[in-house]
């Protein structure tokens, strides 16, 4: 694997934990020190994407979030990854059509958080 490709993965499954068991001003704060790079919100978001769609596919989402976070049993399912993959999909989408890098990823990443959490 790629020094890149694995440094976005980590980072992909750093904002995972982020917005699993994080606050919103921890998740806020990481998205500010991201800065404008589009290629890099794009790398991070389907680095993401691939980590909710990991726990979609292949695993159940109760034992990956319970093994990796220490969750309560019951707090999450399959509805709301999907859920989570969809606003993540939105976000590469808006970034695609250039909107501003800061906003979209800011956005995105707490919705996706809301989603998780709530």
């Amino acid at each position: 694997m790629a020094a890149g490709q694995k440094s976005a993965r980590e980072a992909g499954e750093r904002f995972a934990r982020i917005i699993i068991s994080g606050t919103p001003t921890e998740l806020l704060r990481e998205v500010r020190l991201l800065g404008t790079d589009r290629l890099a919100a794009h790398d991070l978001l389907e680095s993401i994407l691939a980590y909710f769609e990991q726990v979609y596919k292949g695993e159940s989402v109760h034992q990956w979030m319970k093994a990796c976070l220490s969750l309560p049993e019951g707090q999450a399912d399959g509805r709301q990854t999907a859920g989570c993959l969809e606003l993540l999909l939105q976000g590469l989408r808006q970034l695609e059509v250039n909107a501003s890098v800061p906003l979209v990823l800011a956005v995105t990443l707490y919705n996706v958080q809301q989603e998780v959490q709530n």
